[in-house]
């Protein structure tokens, strides 16, 4: 961009044209949940300081970025991926989006999440299911399912078909319930130690082992 070969609203442009054609259109990846209403203006305020200048105002200088939903911004909604906040519009920018754009980046879009944040699944309320570019039929996960979506380039199949071809190579053997090293370590517990059904499981949400036998002794220590 100093030397002139490339301006910032052109890279703009250009993302956003890539938004429509494989977020939008073309496999639909539905990443993004929203385009930031001063990405182009803030572009041409670059490109006319440069001109001016003739120097970077800072290290990012007329960069793309897409920040996840749940980042506050003031030229687009923050909605965490949920219904229930579809219309919450920041008065400031978030600390860290504030010194991006100090930095000269433009702040592009938000991409989706499941509602909140609080789910392994990339569906959302807000903005529904979002796609693994290298499998179509798949999600990309979550929480931060928009973020990981667009940071894969989807490959020739996956714009074309929903079904990914596979690997080329010899296939595989499947194994048998009595070959299977997965079915023989979950049911094999090391020398000395409790069966797996016996031993406590641990629940993600609470931070707690919770006891299979509740009604068991526990021995005093």
């Amino acid at each position: 961009m100093l030397a002139g070969a490339l301006q910032c609203r052109t890279l703009v442009e250009t993302y956003l044209r890539r938004i429509e054609a494989l977020d939008r259109d073309g496999p639909s990846l539905n990443a993004i949940v929203s385009v930031c209403g001063q990405a182009l203006g803030r572009a041409e305020e670059l490109d006319e300081e440069l001109a001016a200048t003739r120097q970077l105002p800072g290290p990012l200088h007329g960069i793309p970025l897409l920040v996840k939903d749940c980042i506050e911004t003031v030229d687009a909604p923050t909605t965490f991926g949920s219904i229930a906040t579809a219309g919450y519009m920041a008065r400031q920018d978030a600390e860290v989006v504030r010194r991006l754009r100090t930095a000269g980046s433009v702040i592009l879009a938000k991409t989706t999440l499941c509602d909140f944040g609080a789910g392994w699944f990339s569906y959302s309320s807000r903005s529904g299911d979002t796609k693994n570019p290298y499998a179509l039929e798949r999600d990309s996960g979550g929480s931060s399912a928009g973020s990981a979506s667009p940071s894969r380039r989807p490959s020739a199949s996956s714009r074309t078909s929903s079904t990914r071809p596979p690997a080329p190579g010899p296939s595989r053997p499947t194994p048998t319930s009595s070959t299977s090293t997965r079915s023989t370590r979950a049911t094999t517990s090391p020398p000395g130690s409790s069966p797996a059904s016996s031993r406590p499981r641990y629940e993600p949400h609470s931070g707690h082992c919770v006891d299979r036998h509740p009604h068991r002794q526990r021995r005093s220590s």
